[in-house]
Parts: C-alpha cells; sequence; structure tokens
C-alpha cells in the first residue's frame, strides 16, 4: 500500500542531489514504473549516476539475482566511496 502522500510528491521537481544515485531497476517490475527511471536520471546532477538493469527480476532484484546484484554493487562501491560525502554532512 502506498502510503497517501507520497502520491502527492512530484520527483520530477527532484534535480539534484549531494550523494551517489545507483538504480537498480528489473526490467518486469510492474510495482513501480521503472521504464520512467531514465529520463528522471539524465535530468539529475548527482556526484556519481548509474542505472542497473536485471534483465530476469521484477520488483525485488536482490531476490531474484542475488550473484548479478552483488556483483552491480561491488562494481559501483569504488566511485560510491570516492564521493568525498560523509554521512554528517547528509540532508536530514
Amino acid at each position: 500500500m502506498i502510503v497517501p502522500q507520497l502520491t502527492e510528491v512530484d520527483l520530477t521537481a527532484i534535480t539534484q542531489f549531494s550523494i551517489p544515485m545507483v538504480q537498480f531497476l528489473g526490467r518486469h517490475d510492474q510495482m513501480t514504473p521503472a521504464a520512467l527511471v531514465p529520463a528522471w536520471m539524465d535530468g539529475l546532477t548527482a556526484p556519481h549516476k548509474a542505472i542497473e538493469w536485471f534483465e530476469h527480476s521484477a520488483y525485488m532484484v536482490m531476490y531474484a539475482e542475488p550473484g548479478r546484484f552483488l556483483t552491480a554493487l561491488l562494481q559501483h562501491l569504488p566511485q560510491l566511496a570516492n564521493t568525498g560525502s560523509r554521512p554528517e554532512e547528509a540532508p536530514a
């Protein structure tokens, strides 16, 4: 169930993040509109941006393809670790 307040949030208005953004998307996801994510990510400014598509997954990519998920996560860790952001600098 979606929290009613979330239906009122316009995520297209969010264009800047001070943290890395990595989206792990299942190609067969019918819960979230994954097809809209590439255009949204193109308009973002962030220290690191990436999309990882999981061709044999739907909503829960980490359970459907655990090995592939771990590999993808490990590939992004160097960029995520070198952004210069520290947890105490993150917005509340």
